[in-house]
């Protein structure tokens, strides 16, 4: 979708993309449960600890993958791309089809 709003089929966009990637802090995209970001958080900076928040909420994390199929809900994601395609007019799907043509630029 996002290749789809940055412009026409023939136009160069990697830059484009790469550019919004590099200007969003990924962790914004770990949306779970406190303690599931906290553990990550354990995880991603090496701090002691992880393995026994992991062992300690084995059934929650358990409980949580298999009601939910993830960690992370991914509405932040959601947001996200919404708010960037919203920036380039897309608002609907009608608009990325429409787009393949004709796409305003960022």
């Amino acid at each position: 979708m996002m290749m789809a709003s940055l412009g026409r089929i023939q136009d160069a966009k990697s830059e484009k993309v790469l550019d919004i990637l590099n200007r969003k802090d990924l962790f914004d995209l770990v949306d779970g449960d406190k303690v599931i970001k906290k553990m990550i958080t354990k995880l991603i900076n090496e701090e002691p600890g992880f393995k026994v928040a992991l062992i300690w909420n084995g059934l929650k994390i358990y409980k949580i993958l298999k009601d939910k199929l993830g960690l992370n809900p991914a509405n932040n994601f959601a947001d996200w791309i919404k708010t960037e395609l919203n920036k380039n007019g897309i608002n609907t799907m009608a608009d990325i089809i429409a787009c393949a043509g004709n796409c305003r630029r960022v």
